[in-house]
């Protein structure tokens, strides 16, 4: 169960397609349509005391029933990522 109090509230809501290592992992997801690790992050939840590297992998979600046979295709039809 994820846990939203304390430093966990500081990332809800935060758009990870902002962050260029972030956006980056997540376009390499859309236009391939397979998972993408992403480089080494700062997490948003991190205070500055004793901060630890993250990483994310990136799996893109397409609408459903949609063909993604090509890039153009991945990107029109991209609604999320699971991460």
């Amino acid at each position: 169960m994820l846990a939203f109090f304390g430093r966990n509230l500081r990332a809800f809501g935060y758009d990870m397609f902002s962050e260029p290592v972030r956006h980056e992992a997540m376009q390499k997801a859309i236009d391939t349509g397979e998972a993408h690790l992403s480089g080494k992050i700062k997490l948003v939840q991190e205070t500055g005391n004793k901060d630890q590297a993250g990483f994310f992998i990136y799996i893109p979600l397409y609408k459903n029933a949609t063909k993604n046979n090509n890039i153009l295709q991945r990107q029109k039809n991209i609604v999320g990522w699971v991460y």
